[in-house]
């Protein structure tokens, strides 16, 4: 259901790191019959890539080491929306690392073929890694350069169940370009806490909210962007859903549902469009090949479950 957001992205300017001056916006009320999951201020401006000349250094008498490793790659650390669509994948990388063991950048070398595992993989090993740096014959310590190749394969995918459920990412923008994030769930529905963090850092959002400001400069104090997910399970509390996603002075962007069937074993196997909006052909028959890759929880034979992504923006 995500398949129309997470085609957007693309490359990003300067906009979050010239909005870091001025003070966050203040917080927005919840909505009603939800629970505030998580809020979190723009921290994360666009990192540019390494300048070529990090990656030429010495033949080292001892190589760059990863010291570690397991806290770096590991279930908790999995990439944000390759978890969410069940995507695995191999993905060769090398960082450049100064003479104090700080890594000055890294770049994918081998591609995994799945955006959703090759930039992240990068972001973790900036933020996260920690190294020794290479040694020269005399044993001083050198710049150098940490090649390897990591296998993102998830180990424990619980299952989805089959119930109603209600997700929004409220992502903020005021007059002066900051941007704040916020987490918004039905009671009972499956969240992950990194969430926040990924809608902020990705690329095709951060640039459609710097859309919606451009676009409404000076109607508005701040405009939201609201990305909606939803599973309806027919004849539930909220039956089919209609106009789920909207609300007052909402502008629609785009919008999907689609109805999936769920076997005993908690595979689908049917995927049935039932509404496109503003979604190019590509986008749409990309979200039933997205939606299968979910496993929900055994005993859903007979059941089927309304799948529904909205994205809006609305003014305040």
């Amino acid at each position: 259901m995500l398949v129309a957001v997470l085609s957007m992205f693309g490359a990003f300017g300067a906009f979050g790191a010239q909005a870091a001056a001025a003070p966050p916006p203040p917080p927005v009320p919840p909505a009603t019959g939800t629970v505030v999951v998580e809020t979190l201020l723009d921290s994360f401006p666009d990192r540019p890539p390494p300048p070529p000349a990090v990656w030429n250094v010495p033949t080292p008498r001892q190589s760059v080491q990863l010291t570690n490793m397991g806290a770096v790659f590991n279930e908790d650390n999995y990439p944000f929306w390759a978890k969410k669509h069940a995507i695995e994948g191999h993905v060769r990388f090398r960082v450049a690392v100064d003479a104090a063991g700080r890594a000055l950048g890294c770049e994918v070398v081998e591609s995994s073929n799945a955006p959703a595992l090759d930039q992240p993989t990068c972001d973790l090993l900036m933020e996260q890694a920690r190294f020794t740096p290479a040694l020269d014959r005399r044993g001083r310590a050198i710049p150098g350069v940490f090649s390897r190749q990591v296998r993102w394969q998830l180990e424990n995918r619980a299952p989805y169940a089959v119930v109603d459920e209600s997700t929004r990412a409220i992502i903020t923008v005021d007059a002066a370009g900051h941007r704040q994030c916020r987490i918004e769930a039905s009671p009972g529905s499956e969240t992950d806490p990194r969430a926040c963090r990924a809608y902020l850092s990705a690329p095709g959002l951060v640039m459609t909210v710097a859309q919606v400001l451009i676009d409404r400069a000076g109607e508005r104090d701040r405009w939201e962007l609201v990305i909606h997910e939803g599973s309806l399970v027919p004849g539930g509390p909220a039956g089919e859903g209609a106009g789920i996603g909207e609300g007052a002075g909402a502008e629609l962007m785009s919008r999907t549902r689609h109805r999936l069937t769920i076997d005993a074993a908690g595979k689908i196997t049917g995927c049935t469009p039932i509404e496109r909006g503003a979604v190019t052909e590509a986008e749409w028959t990309g979200t039933c090949a997205v939606s299968r890759l979910s496993l929900y929880e055994a005993g859903a034979a007979g059941r089927s479950v309304v799948v529904v992504g909205a994205m809006f923006v609305r003014g305040s």
